[in-house]
């Protein structure tokens, strides 16, 4: 599971959704969660929270390109481990390690290799919050 820290500075909600808008190494960052009591209590602006997220669900790109996901940040590839079907990509985001698990087909079709520089990408409903108790 990737893990960054980042700071609340907006909440809009509408019925049973709220758009949290975040700011994480001064970049912006946006998590779409169905509100319910149990999971939102934690939720306020100016708050520290945890932005959590699978290897899984990091999307990556070669260019910049003009699509509807929000959360888009740029990585240094550190280490690709692969076998005939997945791949397992280290990056480096801002000193931060995160991991993106992908198909080695996607791998061979972006020529990816280390020290390649790539667009990284996560839905806003795929971006999950945890509290931060430091």
């Amino acid at each position: 599971m990737n893990k960054l820290l980042a700071k609340i500075v907006e909440i809009k909600t509408k019925d049973d959704f709220a758009l949290v808008k975040l700011k994480a190494f001064k970049e912006n960052f946006s998590s779409l969660m169905v509100q319910k009591d149990e999971n939102s209590f934690f939720l306020k602006e100016n708050k520290k929270v945890w932005m959590i997220f699978k290897e899984s669900e990091v999307i990556l790109a070669k260019k910049e390109c003009n699509i509807s996901l929000q959360n888009r940040f740029y990585c240094k590839v550190i280490n690709i481990e692969h076998n005939e079907v997945l791949a397992l990509v280290t990056l480096d985001y801002k000193g931060e390690l995160l991991k993106s698990l992908i198909t080695y087909d996607a791998i061979c079709k972006l020529e990816l290799k280390k020290d390649d520089f790539v667009l990284a990408f996560v839905k806003s409903n795929e971006l999950g919050l945890m509290e931060y108790d430091g």
